[in-house]
């Protein structure tokens, strides 16, 4: 049970040579309690505020702009020429990815009491429609909601306070996402 991300992330972002962080501020949390990055690992940070590079740690590449922007045009510089470059970090990725998914499934399928998040996450999944917007309050149940509860789709379906909010963000947060976001979907908090 880990609220701080996909388990396969964690995990495999220990093994990485490089480590790009997008639009983050690497915090507590998202630096896996200042263990990340790592000192042997190369780091690029992607942000359009140049006072978050550097603010931790002292990326090896700062890059200033739009995160979207700027990973479409390193995608497009790229384009296919990492493409099977590493069967075996591709292969490990699979195997750990299909190993913390395996996990993932028996957590969301525990009848264990007292009830634990994962499978709280699970039954709410399971009602929730393609359009409805999910709101989390901060602190844990954000990492739950977006660690449990997949995506449907490519969209704002999903609204977190974590760095910008606190404690009793989710009931704005969710009369501002009916009345501007979710139009006519539900939404859950």
């Amino acid at each position: 049970l880990n609220p701080l991300g996909s388990a396969a992330a964690i995990e495999l972002i220990q093994e990485a040579d490089l480590v790009i962080w997008c639009g983050s501020k690497v915090s507590q949390n998202t630096g896996m309690n200042w263990t990340l990055p790592k000192p042997d690992q190369a780091t690029i940070t992607i942000d359009f505020d140049p006072l978050e590079h550097g603010r931790t740690f002292r990326p090896t590449v700062a890059l200033l702009g739009d995160v979207r922007e700027t990973l479409s045009a390193l995608d497009a510089a790229m384009g296919d020429s990492r493409a099977g470059a590493n069967p075996e970090w591709d292969a490990r990725i699979a195997e750990v990815k299909a190993r913390c998914d395996a996990d993932k499934a028996v957590e969301m399928a525990s009848d264990q009491m007292p009830v634990l998040p994962p499978r709280i996450m699970a039954e709410i999944a399971k009602r929730l429609d393609d359009d409805d917007v999910v709101v989390s309050d901060a602190s844990f149940s954000a990492g739950w909601i977006s660690g449990y509860i997949p995506a449907k789709q490519a969209r704002r379906q999903f609204l977190f306070a974590r760095g910008q909010g606190g404690l009793g963000y989710a009931v704005p947060g969710a009369i501002g996402a009916a009345t501007v976001v979710a139009k006519g979907a539900r939404v859950v908090t």
